[in-house]
């Protein structure tokens, strides 16, 4: 994403001068230091500019520490007969490579970006501060709010202090910190032009802060700050022109919204569900509804065994207000269930008009739920019980047909399924991930995992010629091309 921000000098009215002197104020409280006084050939507005000038440097020295850069690689297979092989010298994988930002919460390792820095990317890694680079993993993503949760194990790691994106004010200043265009540890500044900004088509979950601080490509990812460096939002889209120039104008999830999927996911949960589908009202649903304006939610569906279906929702009521807040829109529907806390009952509004009935207010009481992460996935080690192996940095089992089905691998598929990679492993770095099925080692076809390690010892124990293992992996049925792991 990209944007532009410009600042021209000002003459400083005299009206703004006690806007000034609190900014000045504010400066003196973070830095703990005394303004200096000021001398017969500066004036007070100039002292006054010196001073929020060290206010945004200590806030940028503060937080950088906790931004991070980071490279998610996505590796495409190339068939022979594909012209641009003859550019691949040979190699059968296409490297695509996209770069953006991040900001460490936790200091045991997790950092929050954008989902789509992260894609569906093979490979991902980051690099701190102080330049050292170290592999990540994924642990969930949500992309309907734009947000991922990365982990990575590295010591001495500096988290940045969470704000309340609530407090947020149009007019208040903010700093964004990031890697554009590759520029890492890059700070700029502005203020917040709007809040809750919905309606852009940009993501199901808007609710968007606005501002003009500059934001390019490779910023996303990347944290928004207040003058106290407490993290407020995560940098996500700008508005630009279809060549990608942009128009000063950015946008950043409110942190309460990230905070809320990501404090989830680091306990092993899902994000809220409740099981409907819902769309806009706009003014010709508003005038059928008889509402007074375009606002609320309509559920277009609801699933059958559901926690709406179990706490009375039905198909074409109107949400008007969910735990406490008004709905503005069905995007600001779905901000406030992503940010509810499951299990505890919610009290809801809706608008309903029945078959027979007429047009009334009910409120019902809603009570969401959450998933494990690992429940849809087949079962690590029990999926064929005592068939299995741990090697490489990887958890195999024989490919079975109900094995096949789980993974939604084309039927007769043969071969060795990975079901768990080791975190920072050999295995994790090169790609090889859950699901991948190891059809061939040594350039020898395997069906099971007596065949791969005979296959892995047909060149020898390591240290005698076998240090290294040739695998060729299918993933979802297509040839990804081979993995070349250390033993």
């Amino acid at each position: 994403m990209k944007a532009t921000t410009s600042v021209r000098g000002l003459a400083v009215p005299a009206s703004l001068l006690l806007a000034w002197a609190a900014l000045g104020l504010l400066a003196r409280g973070v830095l703990q230091a005394p303004l200096p006084p000021a001398r017969a050939d500066v004036d007070r507005a100039t002292v006054l500019g010196e001073d929020l000038q060290a206010l945004f440097a200590g806030v940028a020295e503060s937080v950088r520490p906790a931004v991070v850069f980071v490279t998610a690689t996505r590796i495409l297979p190339v068939s022979e007969d594909d012209p641009v092989m003859d550019l691949l010298s040979g190699r059968r994988e296409l490297r695509q490579r996209s770069l953006g930002s991040g900001v460490i919460i936790d200091r045991r390792g997790f950092i929050l970006t954008n989902a789509h820095v992260v894609g569906d990317s093979d490979d991902l890694s980051v690099k701190l501060w102080d330049g050292r680079g170290h592999p990540a993993r994924v642990v969930q993503k949500d992309e309907g709010a734009d947000i991922a949760l990365l982990k990575v194990d590295a010591p001495g790691l500096r988290e940045i202090p969470m704000g309340d994106s609530d407090d947020l004010k149009v007019g208040h200043w903010v700093l964004a910190v990031g890697s554009p265009f590759g520029l890492t540890q890059t700070v700029s500044a502005g203020i917040v032009s709007a809040m809750g900004r919905t309606g852009l088509g940009l993501l199901p979950y808007e609710s968007f802060i606005q501002t003009d601080a500059a934001i390019n490509q490779g910023n996303s990812g990347g944290p928004l700050v207040d003058l106290r460096g407490r993290l407020v939002g995560i940098n996500t889209a700008i508005v630009s022109t279809g060549s990608g120039m942009g128009f000063g104008i950015g946008f950043a999830v409110p942190v309460n919204l990230a905070r809320a999927l990501v404090g989830k996911w680091i306990q092993g949960r899902t994000s809220n569900y409740l099981g409907i589908k819902v769309a806009r009202i706009d003014h010709d649903a508003a005038r059928y509804f008889d509402l007074s304006e375009p606002r609320g939610a309509l559920v277009e569906k609801v699933v059958k065994g559901s926690p709406a279906e179990r706490d009375g929702l039905e198909e074409r009521d109107v949400i008007l207000s969910f735990n406490g807040a008004e709905v503005r829109d069905e995007s600001h529907f779905r901000f406030l269930l992503a940010q509810a806390d499951a299990g505890k009952p919610i009290e809801v509004e809706v608008l309903r008009i029945g078959k027979t009935e007429p047009r009334r207010r009910i409120r019902l009481g809603l009570t969401l739920t959450d998933r494990d992460l690992g429940s849809g996935l087949p079962p690590p080690r029990q999926a064929v019980p005592g068939s299995g192996a741990h090697m490489l940095g990887i958890t195999v089992v024989a490919l079975t047909a109900e094995l096949a089905r789980q993974l939604s691998l084309p039927e007769g598929m043969r071969g060795v399924a990975v079901i768990e990679v080791d975190s920072n492993s050999p295995a994790d770095a090169k790609g090889v991930r859950e699901g991948d099925v190891i059809v061939e080692v040594n350039g020898r076809e395997v069906v099971d995992v007596a065949g791969l390690r005979e296959a892995m010892d047909a060149r020898g124990k390591p240290g005698e010629g076998g240090d290294v293992v040739m695998l060729r992996i299918l993933r979802e049925g297509e040839n990804i091309g081979y993995k070349f792991l250390p033993r």
